[in-house]
């Protein structure tokens, strides 16, 4: 294999884009594990802003398709190219993400073991998705894999594995969490023999299932180390309906202050705030909410995975804007001409806000546009926040004391202080509550 990667590195920093595009297809195909490595981040080095089948990124996109190594995997998934990758291997994109690419090589019990030569050592993940290794016989946990006395063969194999393993663990749960947000908001549901199969039979996926409350029919529950449990703290039996990810607008009172104290009492951190998602009366929710608010248009911007998607863009020889909502709009205008030099100072005067159905995602929406203007109010040191905050959760809270602070808006700081300190006294930073 080792002449495959003399060829690899003498051939695909040649000038020629005709030998690199003729050579991937083959050097993708039988290359190892390490020699994929290596390919992938030439590709990533050597991106450039152009386009068509020949050029040797996209050949490289489509021979990775062609290669069963984890490197390809890793690399179609990051290229959007996941779903074509599965296709290829007779199975669907979401299948092939939750049997394959979300299998780094842990035992159920989140454990791999490391032959060292002179000994055996065992790497276990944590709650908190970070690792140590465990020494046999003595019962001593360590960071990094023991060297002194190793084999250096084995030792340097084990070392790299590791490397790679917390990187595969890494990449899994960002990606997971990326998809179980818009599942958060769409309210998409799953099969229980399929969700138990994918959740409960993956290490790392079901430590990602412990860190989110589930709802079966009216029922919630949490996965933990002996099982599941219901918001009462009792074993919870799955049944035969389908799953979803709870959502506050879809849970009883009792049940949603039951799960938020969970969260607080065990330290479990969420990757985003699932049950400090604030859930707002529609009838409150009037086409005059925001109108008249001023936000930064900057601050509406990179929002889609929230379903609002904000950009300016050049038509001919002018500069142009949109915003638009899933699931709901806004009217808006702006508060200046645009020009590229004074963007970050362009504010978005709001309109009257519609929608149809107030779901998951619509109630979102007001829960960010409701943040969005709150903090331009703090940075004025508008008093009148008082009026909005009282629904606001204790993340909300905390983001919005954090903004007071560094505007230096003290009337706004005071009054969210004493929010804080009435509803929840021991409680000072959103980072103790949220994973990433």
């Amino acid at each position: 294999m080792e002449g495959l990667k003399e060829i690899s590195v003498r051939f695909l920093d040649n000038k020629s884009a005709c030998k690199k595009t003729n050579l991937l297809f083959p050097i993708c195909v039988y290359a190892d594990e390490q020699l994929m490595q290596f390919i992938v981040k030439w590709s990533v080095k050597h991106k450039m802003a152009l386009s068509g089948k020949n050029h040797p990124f996209m050949a490289m996109r489509i021979s990775a398709l062609y290669s069963d190594t984890r490197a390809a995997m890793l690399y179609a998934d990051r290229q959007g190219d996941l779903k074509a990758y599965a296709h290829l291997r007779g199975m669907g994109e979401e299948e092939f993400r939750n049997k394959y690419l979300s299998d780094v090589g842990l035992d159920m019990s989140g454990r791999k073991t490391y032959d060292l030569g002179n000994q055996m050592v065992t790497v276990r993940m944590l709650r908190d998705f970070s690792f140590i290794i465990e020494l046999p016989d003595t019962g001593k946990t360590m960071r990094v894999i023991p060297k002194k006395g190793a084999e250096p063969d084995k030792y340097e194999a084990a070392r790299n594995n590791f490397a790679v393993l917390k990187s595969d663990v890494k990449n899994v749960i960002k990606n997971r969490s990326d998809i179980l947000f818009q599942e958060f908001l769409s309210g998409k549901t799953c099969g229980a023999e399929n969700w138990k199969e994918t959740y409960l039979g993956n290490s790392v996926l079901k430590n990602m299932a412990s860190l989110f409350v589930w709802s079966q029919g009216h029922d919630t529950f949490t996965v933990t180390d002996t099982g599941m449990s219901g918001s009462d703290g009792k074993t919870y039996e799955l049944g035969e309906e389908k799953i979803r990810l709870a959502h506050p607008m879809e849970m009883g009172r009792k049940d949603l202050l039951a799960w938020q104290e969970y969260f607080l009492a065990t330290g479990l951190k969420q990757p985003f705030a699932q049950v400090w998602e604030p859930v707002y009366d529609p009838e409150t929710i009037h086409k005059e909410r925001y109108r008249g608010c001023a936000i930064r248009y900057k601050y509406l911007m990179k929002r889609q995975k929230h379903g609002i998607d904000a950009a300016i863009y050049q038509t001919y020889d002018d500069l142009t804007d949109h915003i638009s909502l899933k699931g709901c709009s806004i009217g808006h205008e702006l508060s200046e001409d645009i020009r590229w030099d004074s963007l970050i100072d362009t504010e978005a005067i709001l309109g009257d806000f519609y929608y149809k159905v107030y779901d998951r995602q619509v109630n979102h929406i007001v829960h960010i546009l409701d943040k969005l203007t709150v903090f331009d109010r703090i940075r004025k040191d508008d008093e009148t926040i008082r009026e909005y905050i009282g629904s606001f959760t204790l993340a909300q809270i905390l983001e919005c004391i954090k903004t007071a602070n560094e505007s230096g808006s003290v009337n706004c700081q005071a009054i969210l202080l004493e929010e804080r300190n009435e509803r929840w006294p021991e409680y000072n930073s959103l980072e103790s509550l949220l994973l990433f």
